[in-house]
């Protein structure tokens, strides 16, 4: 059985993307840092706001953090670092930027500069939701699983998102506490029913219970909501194969291989399935 592991997901997704703060840095500028603007585009009004000697300290920190979420959301970590860490040296109390940059070092398994930058962040403002849960995510990474129970936690009782109960659902899931990662992704699925993270994981919790009919029934959903989900398909093969449908099972064994999942060649080769 595999999982949808806690840093798969925030490299995926962005879970709790950039900071709600979503207001360009001057009237008519493309330098947002968020979706729904080309990160290419954004990274070059970014740059000339960065670059202009009109602009104040605090306008070029916010910049570099907005262009660092471009870089950040392009994969480019290292220069995403870079620009967060510039943001901070013109502003220092700047809790959005070392929240960023904290969830810029886990991406890079930095866990320790991660946590330590997430701490800063919170000292800043302890009600910084984003924060807390990027956290979350650091110490899921190190398997630190109470203190990211403790952090998402957190981050739900200052605004629940179906995201946060994800992640706490894998928590929990990952402690074996499987009744209480089910009721986390039930709610995860109440909050967002085409929350694809929250049926795949109720799937594999209710795998794990050997509840197959549920499981098949939340692999189902993802897979709707998402066909090419590779996870999806590898647990409903596996699903297949706990109820005795060898030739179901290596059809979705065969699609998650074809979609990437890493283990599902081996699992074929199980079944002589060459």
């Amino acid at each position: 059985m595999t999982f949808r592991v806690v840093l798969c997901t925030i490299l995926a997704l962005t879970l709790f993307g950039p900071p709600a703060q979503a207001q360009p840095v001057s009237p008519g500028s493309t330098c947002t840092g968020q979706p729904g603007i080309d990160w290419d585009q954004q990274i070059e009004s970014c740059t000339a706001i960065i670059e202009s000697p009109q602009q104040t300290p605090r306008d070029r920190a916010v910049a570099y953090k907005n262009r660092g979420n471009a870089w950040d959301a392009k994969g480019d970590y290292e220069r995403a670092i870079d620009d967060f860490s510039a943001a901070i040296r013109l502003d220092p109390e700047y809790g959005i930027a070392f929240s960023n940059r904290g969830r810029t070092w886990t991406a890079l398994l930095e866990l320790d500069r991660a946590i330590a930058d997430l701490n800063e962040a919170i000292r800043i403002n302890p009600k910084h939701v984003n924060a807390w849960f990027n956290r979350g995510i650091a110490w899921s990474v190190k398997q630190d699983f109470d203190r990211a129970i403790a952090d998402f936690s957190e981050a739900i009782r200052l605004e629940p998102k179906a995201d946060a109960y994800v992640s706490r659902g894998i928590a929990w899931h990952f402690k074996q506490d499987y009744d209480r990662a089910i009721t986390d992704f039930d709610e995860a699925v109440r909050l967002d029913p085409n929350n694809v993270d929250a049926h795949l994981n109720r799937g594999i919790a209710w795998l794990a219970k050997r509840d197959y009919d549920r499981a098949m029934a939340d692999f189902n959903e993802a897979i709707r909501l998402d066909p090419k989900d590779d996870e999806a398909h590898y647990n409903r093969g596996l699903t297949w194969l706990a109820k005795g449908e060898r030739d179901r099972a290596i059809a979705d064994l065969w699609m998650a291989e074809q979609l990437g999942h890493p283990d599902a060649r081996e699992e074929l080769r199980k079944l002589g399935v060459k």
